[in-house]
């Protein structure tokens, strides 16, 4: 229902041509975007049953500008943090505590169409380089530290409203689609280090779709 929902908001697009942009504005954008996450139990195996709770943010920074009444071209950076815990109602496996940190920077194509009024839905695609660092924690006294050095594209949904001539509020769901290239290095106590490299293409649809969003707004520099 919910993939069913979002592709209709991107379908739903009448005649209208309302402008959204001057060409040439300059357009500042900012936004915050979250994922909490908790899961209990385990159906297929109780002995190993357990608690998950996840939480992550992040903020990001763009600079675009409009090469046409609805399109805009720009650059963006943006940095994230999260945690999450896993508890294990078994005390032979350990619980463990998870810190992750990312910074990445790229480059966007976003493609706004008027649905009604001052509403609008757009698509974005954008492909970004970045890097991320994960530390695990396991009780009593382990650990592992990962790092990830990741280049990629993907493409996004959302929906904006045109508040007045300055500013847009907009909100962004996950990918609908991504292809991503990775390095990787693991290291575990007490030295322990691994290399690894892979290539992946997923999508963020699923029942979980709605978890995943970002809210931001977006200044119009005439």
């Amino acid at each position: 229902m919910h993939k069913i929902f979002t592709l209709a908001l991107l379908l739903i697009i009448t005649s209208a041509t309302n402008a959204q942009f001057k060409k040439g504005n300059k357009v500042l954008g900012f936004g915050l975007s979250f994922n909490n996450q908790t899961n209990s139990g385990s159906i297929y195996s109780p002995a190993n049953a357990s608690t998950f709770q996840g939480l992550s943010t992040s903020l990001s920074l763009s600079m675009a500008k409009a090469t046409s009444e609805t399109r805009l071209n720009g650059f963006f950076i943006s940095s994230s943090y999260g945690k999450n815990k896993n508890d294990y109602l078994n005390s032979n496996v350990n619980d463990s505590y998870n810190e992750s940190y990312s910074h990445h920077a790229g480059y966007f194509i976003r493609k706004y169409k008027s649905i009604v009024n001052k509403f609008y839905v757009f698509g974005e695609g954008a492909a970004n380089v970045g890097y991320a660092r994960q530390n695990i924690y396991y009780n009593p006294s382990s650990s592992n530290r990962q790092t990830n050095v990741y280049t990629g594209i993907s493409v996004y949904p959302g929906i904006a409203y045109k508040w007045n001539d300055r500013f847009l509020f907009e909100i962004r769901f996950a990918d609908f689609a991504n292809i991503y290239f990775q390095y990787g290095e693991s290291v575990n106590n007490p030295g322990d280090k691994s290399i690894n490299r892979s290539a992946s293409f997923g999508t963020s649809l699923g029942l979980g779709y709605f978890n995943n969003i970002g809210i931001g707004a977006r200044w119009i520099i005439k």
